[in-house]
């Protein structure tokens, strides 16, 4: 049962369905079609912001259900991991397709931003804000933790984490995969 209330920011790392018969996964997938269904009107607010995690096999697939939520893809983040999976050429990305309803914001300003004197804002920051890599393997399907610095640092709370793996303070978690607290 999904959390009641409504989130600003919402990150979703469905267990997408698997195209092989040879792949066996440690967790029970969900159909394209489960997946739409989710309530994704009902847990955001009106300007909020979602990151849908995607495999490079589901990226059509996830342009799909951002268009059918009725949000506004903006900006696809790429993790780089330092392994791949699968046959060769093996995969050694995944990516969140960030988009948007309404108008979220930000959630501070900071040193990293310059004005310009139109209004506009200067990122200032050298650090890529599409792309992040990791060196180390986590767990299956675990995201890294600077995924979710990335995201705090763009976006506003409250924050979800759907299908989340582990608490995070200041996020509520939802997923059958959470740890007793």
């Amino acid at each position: 049962m999904p959390p009641k209330g409504r989130f600003k920011t919402v990150v979703i790392d469905p267990p997408w369905p698997v195209r092989s018969n040879q792949v066996v996964l440690p967790y029970s997938t969900m159909t394209i079609t489960q997946i739409a269904d989710l309530p994704i009107a009902q847990l955001t607010e009106k300007n909020s912001t979602i990151f849908l995690w995607v495999t490079n096999s589901m990226m059509e697939e996830g342009f799909g259900l951002l268009r059918l939520w009725k949000f506004q893809w903006a900006q696809t983040i790429t993790w780089c991991k330092s392994y791949g999976l699968g046959r060769p050429p093996y995969s050694a990305t995944e990516h969140m397709l960030m988009a948007y309803k309404g108008q979220p914001g930000r959630p501070h300003m900071s040193d990293e931003y310059t004005s310009l004197p139109d209004g506009s804002l200067w990122l200032t920051d050298p650090r890529p804000l599409n792309w992040f890599s990791t060196q180390h393997k986590p767990k299956h399907s675990a995201k890294p933790d600077d995924a979710y610095k990335l995201i705090e640092s763009i976006s506003s709370g409250p924050y979800l984490d759907m299908f989340a793996r582990q608490h995070r303070e200041g996020w509520t978690a939802w997923g059958n995969q959470l740890p007793t607290k």
